[in-house]
């Protein structure tokens, strides 16, 4: 299913009429009419985006290390999922190809929320990570929804790619596009509170047309009619 969405979402080329570029293949502005999530996956990709970016707990930091996984999927690579209690701080194992024996790189992964917890990673955190990766030197990352601490980045920046929240977002964006930027924007709507009940994660922006209120989800489209002011799921429209 995932291979599916990798070949419905692979970049296209620059399309030229006349040899001419527009500035919207220049650009790569999605067109308007296309750019919203198509399937299934794809709706399931948002969800996960959302929900590893928000202050929800995730509990053991599953949905995280399985995005990454999906981020190096659609990047072409391969990967194994080895988190659990025995992983020896290698979350996530990424080859170059399927059968290949040994990882290109390998990924420890911390999902900490800035929204709930007071706290970035220490050099503790990285001693142990470093500790049980001898073996891959020059090919191991460690990766967080939070930021680490200054001493932290001194110290072992030379010795392991580090990726903190900003970082994973544009990792994010490389892969997942479209998906990302739906998300950015939803996060970008705190102050609407009212969600969509079809896309879950959609703000629900109240609307005037001829003095009539309804409700219009700002992520995929839905109608919804206006009683008492409280959004009743009417239909969804094409955009």
């Amino acid at each position: 299913m995932f291979a599916l969405f990798k070949k419905q979402n692979q970049p296209t080329e620059t399309k030229a009429t006349n040899n001419k570029v527009t500035f919207q293949e220049l650009l790569d502005i999605k067109d308007i009419r296309v750019r919203r999530p198509s399937n299934g996956i794809s709706s399931i990709i948002e969800q996960t985006i959302l929900d590893v970016l928000s202050s929800q707990e995730d509990k053991g930091g599953k949905k995280l290390v399985q995005l990454v996984s999906y981020i190096f999927n659609q990047l072409g690579y391969h990967t194994k999922i080895n988190d659990g209690f025995n992983d020896k701080k290698q979350d996530v194992l990424i080859f170059q190809n399927k059968d290949d024996d040994k990882p290109i790189l390998v990924i420890q992964c911390k999902s900490y929320s800035p929204q709930n917890t007071k706290d970035r990673i220490k050099i503790g955190a990285l001693s142990d990570f470093v500790a049980y990766t001898e073996d891959y030197k020059d090919c191991r990352m460690f990766l967080t929804t939070s930021y680490f601490y200054p001493k932290t980045i001194e110290d072992f920046a030379d010795r392991v790619i580090l990726v903190d929240r900003i970082g994973f977002i544009a990792l994010l964006s490389k892969a997942f596009p479209i998906e990302t930027a739906n998300v950015m924007n939803t996060l970008s709507l705190h102050d609407i509170k009212e969600n969509c009940k079809e896309c879950r994660h959609g703000k629900l922006q109240l609307l005037f047309f001829n003095n009539i209120p309804n409700f219009k989800c700002t992520n995929c489209a839905t109608k919804y009619k206006a009683v008492n002011r409280q959004p009743v799921l009417y239909k969804r429209e094409k955009y």
